[in-house]
């Protein structure tokens, strides 16, 4: 109750001092002056509010700039990458200065100088005297040799127009008449040799019958037709309404046997024990059907690596290998190809080949090959082919 009165006492204190106090006009608008502080006033008042009047134009105030870092002036501005960078906090590097060194000279002791005396006249003619015989010397003897390359000329001449064979220096001649004969002329009979019982020149059943005395299994037969014949064999099969490709395959076998010209290609034996293999190719009938390639392969083990035990088991392998080769087919006339025969014609090679040391044989007759085709381009010629050219009719 005793504080009722005092907060009556304040508020009326507080109404009071607002209803005396002044009224200030604050400028708007730049450019105004402030007003006066004075009790009666200031005339200038904003033109806002329920006195506002109506005004012919406005004045907008100027924009003002408010400058964001250092002023530049015109003479200092660029466009960009025109001037290089400047690198803050490091020194320029120093300049690179050419400084001239100068030795001092060594003493006469210490260098060699040669010191050509001067020559007088008469010595200086004698040595052109010199001179001249021996430019005549090298004249006469480059004049004796170009009479003699004429004099060989023209007797290559001579000789090239009486005999048509071609001319051969005999020092050329000599060295390969020398070279012929050390090679070719001790070289064995391959026909002979053998591998694992397997020759050259033998039937599909005499192989099949030796390889298999011999610890081989056979793996794969092939067969074949002889070529030109295929093709011929085709279009009569066509001929009689055939399209399907399976139908045609059938038709050209059948047509083929009929003719006996269906032969065996290709076998292949195994021995599985010892990791060997044994591929023999043949020809075709025309030629009697009769093998001329022998390959032979002694699989080696792959799991060896460069470990001395490895090592030693690899060498001992290839010597081996090599010892029985050179046992059973003698000396190679051929050392470095390790070849045996004529490898233009018949020949027996042994090699080893990769990391596992596969050996290998092949024995092979060139020739035979070539004579298969021959004899298949002479039947395709006297064979009558059909046409469907009417124009030939009379």
């Amino acid at each position: 109750m005793k504080r009722i009165p005092s907060f009556i006492l304040l508020f009326s204190f507080v109404v009071c001092k607002g209803v005396f106090a002044q009224d200030l006009d604050i400028p708007l608008f730049a450019g105004e002056d402030a007003p006066t502080l004075t009790v009666e006033g200031n005339t200038q008042k904003p033109n806002i509010g329920a006195e506002a009047r109506q005004v012919d134009s406005l004045k907008i105030a100027p924009a003002v700039e408010v400058p964001v870092g250092m002023s530049v002036s015109q003479n200092e501005v660029s466009a960009p990458f025109d001037q290089p960078m400047k690198r803050q906090g490091l020194r320029p590097l120093p300049k690179k200065e050419n400084k001239t060194i100068e030795l001092p000279l060594s003493s006469a002791t210490e260098r060699k100088i040669d010191i050509v005396p001067i020559q007088e006249e008469g010595e200086k003619t004698k040595e052109a005297d010199i001179s001249n015989e021996k430019t005549e010397n090298v004249s006469q003897k480059t004049e004796s040799a170009s009479k003699k390359n004429e004099e060989e000329k023209e007797q290559t001449q001579s000789a090239s127009k009486t005999s048509s064979s071609p001319v051969i220096i005999p020092q050329q001649q000599n060295s390969m008449a020398q070279m012929m004969p050390t090679v070719l002329s001790s070289a064995p009979d391959v026909s002979k040799f053998n591998i694992a019982g397997v020759k050259l020149y033998m039937e599909p059943q005499e192989v099949i019958d030796t390889a298999q005395e011999n610890g081989f299994v056979l793996a794969n037969m092939s067969y074949a037709i002889p070529a030109f014949m295929t093709a011929n064999f085709e279009n009569e099969c066509r001929a009689e309404g055939l399209y399907q490709t399976r139908l045609i395959h059938e038709c050209v076998r059948d047509r083929a046997k009929q003719e006996e010209v269906y032969y065996v290609s290709e076998l292949t034996f195994e021995n599985k024990d010892s990791k060997e293999e044994l591929t023999v190719l043949f020809g075709s009938p025309l030629t009697g059907n009769k093998a001329f390639k022998v390959d032979y392969t002694g699989f080696g083990d792959n799991s060896l690596g460069t470990s001395y035990k490895d090592i030693i088991k690899k060498t001992n392998r290839r010597d081996i290998f090599w010892k029985l080769v050179f046992e059973k087919y003698g000396k190679p006339n051929y050392d470095k190809m390790i070849l045996w025969g004529d490898p233009r014609k018949a020949y027996l090679r042994a090699f080893m080949e990769r990391n596992e040391l596969n050996a290998r044989l092949v024995l092979e007759d060139k020739e035979a090959p070539l004579e298969d085709l021959n004899q298949a381009a002479d039947v395709e010629e006297k064979r009558e082919k059909m046409h469907n050219f009417s124009f030939i009719a009379d």
